[in-house]
């Protein structure tokens, strides 16, 4: 609905009024909305195969008359899985409010949020906000909580693994900033009904001294939640703060370190099913101590990625010793993935679209 008049002349009048003595008031716009009756935008297809969901960001060039020119996607949850066209097509067919007079293109902004499992992500989410609070708050043993360290040790981790509040310790020392998450996921995969990978934006804030503003500088917090009977814990979260990278690649007189701790990947739902076979292969940077602290994914597929990057930076390994000193090292890794048999029983998860 357009904007009548007398309110836009009514609040350039309030502007104006509170304006200081040599100040130039600015025009006022109307904001650009869609109109109501646009259609619902569809899930993509293969995004929905792999369970992966997020929000897609984009830009709208909105021609006079309310009806879009084109679309810029600014951000998908993933690449490759159908988001950047769906959301194309379909904002391009939405009409928007039409100007009050003729001009040019306008642009709107917008956010359309493809979700896998509703309650789920949400219960996912409250438990990262639980996590910022204990982070804020350098409350170990609130971490120890979310964890549920005491009631489900096992999935955790045992021997040389730091707990999660152990891990937890060792990077709030680290940190000088506190953290402020932003209000949705940039990615979100469920490798099982009670498995969720997710990628959560957010930032660092940092005191710039007495009277001065806040500094912010935008991160990314990676972890996987597990869910056991209706509530979610935090099953793993990748390092925040510590050392820059070091990690070398492995050259003559340095062996590949020997691994100790392995750990299985979920196989993701979509796999069980067909059964589908794939082999992922990575990059690991291994630290001086042996654990893994950064993965990149060199060549794989949907849906194995994040299920194999998730059993990589489980992994541990003796510490690899240049002229008997510890250093960090950057090795590649394959994680296969072969099933024989389709599992029948296992359930798919019902998407939403806000």
């Amino acid at each position: 609905m357009r904007r009548p008049k007398s309110l836009i002349l009514g609040i350039a009048a309030l502007s104006v009024a509170g304006l200081s003595d040599g100040a130039r008031p600015t025009a006022e716009k109307p904001p650009l909305r869609p109109l109501p009756g646009n259609l619902p935008c569809a899930y993509p297809a293969e995004a929905f195969r792999n369970q992966v969901g997020g929000p897609v960001l984009y830009t709208a060039h909105v021609r006079p008359d309310g009806r879009v020119k084109e679309v810029d996607i600014r951000q998908v949850p993933a690449k490759g899985l159908g988001f950047e066209e769906a959301a194309r097509t379909c904002v391009s067919k939405w009409l928007f409010e039409p100007a009050a007079r003729n001009g040019g293109l306008r642009q709107y902004e917008g956010r359309i949020h493809y979700r896998i499992a509703t309650p789920d992500e949400v219960a996912v989410r409250a438990l990262l906000e639980a996590f910022a609070s204990a982070w804020n708050a350098n409350n170990a043993e609130a971490i120890g909580a979310l964890a549920g360290v005491e009631q489900h040790r096992e999935a955790i981790g045992t021997g040389s693994t730091p707990s999660p509040p152990e891990q937890f310790a060792t990077e709030r020392a680290a940190a000088d900033w506190s953290m402020d998450l932003e209000p949705a996921f940039q990615h979100v995969q469920f490798l099982r009904s009670d498995v969720a990978v997710v990628r959560q934006p957010f930032y660092k804030e940092r005191p710039a001294g007495a009277g001065g503003p806040v500094r912010r500088q935008s991160s990314l917090l990676e972890a996987t939640a597990r869910k056991r009977g209706d509530s979610w814990s935090l099953l793993a979260w990748y390092p925040l703060a510590g050392p820059p990278s070091t990690g070398r690649w492995l050259f003559p007189g340095i062996e590949e370190p020997r691994k100790v701790k392995h750990v299985d990947p979920i196989y993701p739902t979509l796999a069980l099913k067909a059964p589908v076979s794939a082999i992922v292969t990575l990059e690991a940077e291994v630290d001086a101590s042996g654990h893994v602290v950064a993965v990149r994914i060199l060549r794989g597929g949907r849906p194995f990625d994040d299920a194999a990057r998730l059993a990589v930076r489980q992994w541990e390994y003796a510490p690899t010793l240049l002229e008997g000193v510890p250093i960090p090292v950057v090795i590649r890794v394959e994680v296969p993935f072969n099933l024989e048999a389709p599992c029948p029983t296992c359930v798919g998860l019902v998407p939403a679209v806000h």
